[in-house]
């Protein structure tokens, strides 16, 4: 409407749950249609909506990076993707790789650490990562064995109150969108210089465990190192290695004998490992990630799966948890008060309400008492439900009813509400992907601290309890923002390839397993997409209105409905 000042408009939120907000705004044209935002200014008693003004805008709805910097906006990451470039000041920080001068430790670089160059020591990742935090070693002793985790030393390149560093805390996560990511840190350490790049010379934090046969530890290292990964393995072939296939498509034939003993020998470890989480209650919930493959020209999706689960997956996880709850004891130990770990606490009983509804309505049963008593019971329904897509479904309900795991100081609560839920550990931390999250930067300089001689150890700030506490609230509420982002992001795409394949008229046919029913319809998994949502059979005034294709198992007849 025609007001003094401007036309006067109803701005609608994104977030369904944000009231509709009012705004004067002349020009109709350069808003219709976008995504902009709005500041709220005052919200009078009287007044059913709150009173705003516009403050800029960020693109027109449905192009892609309006969509994308929408989502940034919405989660507090940034006012756009522009904005999350590096500042002057942090680059000027960075070490020197080029091409003419590629970077490599110097011989200062090189002091007090163990040279571990003559180790085998192999990375398996996601193909085509980039960004390699960590890379692993298992060699068989005289005694047992000795099994490695190797770390990238970031912190050796990210000192403390400097530029990157408070960029870094700012940010607190790397960004992992579904056709992007904004990184941490810069490109040039995390891509190049802390990135344990196979053949090349990296600085690293390790943790070594002596074991005994039955892999029993006898011993534990922990100390800064320098190491040359043998190898760089996605995930793929490294499970190829571990079917027993031989000439595998990217691998040196040379190295090839070696890599399959040591990723057997460390999947062998770490299956005994898992079994004695297992026993004492770990759950093994199911990942929902959706991957998606895209048109290189046109950057539309040409594929959109849930992600394959493959075995080898589950042995780097559990070598990264082994080596992240070892890390937790040894800074815990030095710094009872200060040390920063994560914990996963006990849902509520109200939060399994949904999933034990839809257990009932098939016949089955879940015993949510304590993690063991649902791990089992997770487990039997694996094997009672006769379909894969509902163990999948039901294992999916389990892991939405978890609370979120989050970090905290040591000193803020009780030792007993230390234990992660989930993974059945009475201490855990993050420490082995500091190239993508903050936590891990702070744990690596917590380690290093508790390894020096007490007369010796400074009393920098992440030895502050006051500090730690501060700092992981706000690497909660990063992390929380940052899977929302990616969440929504994952939305986005699925909304845009549904799009494209029922273009012209044509529509999408797919298997969907009932998860709920509820008074007004269905709620439906569909696995072959990964998406869930509601199937409405009633309409608002509650009459019932069914698609009759339900009845004739025609596409085309989805559109008509049987009132």
């Amino acid at each position: 409407a025609d007001v003094a000042g401007g036309m006067r408009h109803l701005a609608v939120p994104v977030d369904a749950a944000v009231p509709k907000i009012r705004m004067h705004y002349a020009d109709t044209a350069a808003i219709a249609d976008r995504y902009f935002v709005v500041a709220v200014d005052s919200w009078e008693a009287d007044s059913q909506y709150p009173q705003g003004h516009f403050v800029r805008a960020l693109g027109r709805i449905g192009t892609l990076d309006a969509e994308i910097d929408t989502i940034l906006v919405e989660r507090q990451i940034a006012v756009s993707q522009a904005a999350l470039g590096f500042s002057e000041a942090s680059l000027r920080e960075m070490p020197v790789n080029s091409a003419e001068r590629p970077w490599a430790p110097s011989s200062r670089d090189l002091e007090g650490r163990r040279d571990l160059r003559d180790t085998l020591i192999f990375s398996i990742d996601p193909r085509g990562s980039q960004d390699i935090d960590d890379a692993v070693s298992m060699r068989r002793t005289r005694t047992g064995f000795e099994l490695g985790v190797h770390i990238a030393d970031v912190a050796q390149f990210v000192q403390a109150g400097s530029a990157t560093d408070a960029a870094a805390r700012a940010r607190g996560t790397t960004v992992y969108l579904a056709d992007r990511r904004f990184n941490m840190i810069p490109e040039v350490l995390s891509e190049r210089v802390c990135s344990l790049r196979g053949g090349s010379d990296r600085l690293a934090v390790s943790v070594i465990w002596d074991m005994d046969h039955k892999y029993n530890v006898k011993r534990t290292w922990f100390g800064r190192t320098v190491i040359r990964s043998a190898c760089e393995m996605c995930y793929e072939q490294a499970q190829e290695l571990l079917d027993g296939q031989r000439k595998v498509e990217g691998l040196d034939p040379k190295l090839e004998p070696q890599l399959a003993t040591g990723v057997k020998e460390l999947t062998t470890a770490m299956r005994v490992l898992r079994s004695r989480r297992r026993l004492g209650g770990a759950l093994e919930l199911a990942s929902t990630e959706i991957k998606f493959a895209f048109d290189p020209q046109t950057h539309a999706v040409a594929a959109a799966a849930p992600k394959r689960s493959l075995e080898i997956h589950g042995v780097i996880e559990e070598a990264m948890v082994f080596a992240n709850a070892a890390v937790a004891r040894r800074i815990h130990e030095s710094f009872p008060t200060a040390a920063l770990l994560r914990r996963h606490r006990s849902p509520t009983a109200d939060r399994f309400e949904r999933l034990q509804r839809a257990v009932r309505e098939r016949g089955l049963d879940v015993d949510c008492s304590s993690n063991l008593a649902l791990a089992q019971s997770l487990q039997r329904i694996a094997g009672e439900a006769g379909d894969a897509d509902m163990a999948f479904l039901v294992k999916t309900m389990a892991t939405l009813a978890m609370q979120e795991a989050d970090y905290f100081a040591t000193g803020d609560c009780a030792t007993e509400a230390f234990a992660h839920y989930g993974l059945a550990l009475e201490y855990y931390t993050h420490f082995t992907s500091p190239i993508r999250r903050y936590a891990d930067i702070v744990v690596h300089r917590q380690l290093l601290a508790a390894l020096q001689e007490p007369s010796e150890t400074p009393k920098p700030t992440e030895l502050s309890q006051a500090w730690v506490g501060t700092t992981a609230m706000r690497l909660n509420e990063r992390n929380r923002q940052s899977k929302l982002a990616q969440r929504e992001s994952t939305e986005l795409f699925q909304s845009r390839y549904i799009a494209q394949l029922s273009g012209d008229g044509q529509h999408v046919v797919a298997d969907g397993v009932v998860a709920e029913v509820r008074t007004n319809g269905l709620i439906v998994f569909v696995p072959k997409f990964g998406i869930r949502g509601p199937v409405h059979l009633r309409d608002k005034t509650g009459h019932i209105r069914l698609p009759l294709s339900t009845l004739t198992g025609r596409p085309r007849d989805a559109d008509t409905h049987i009132d």
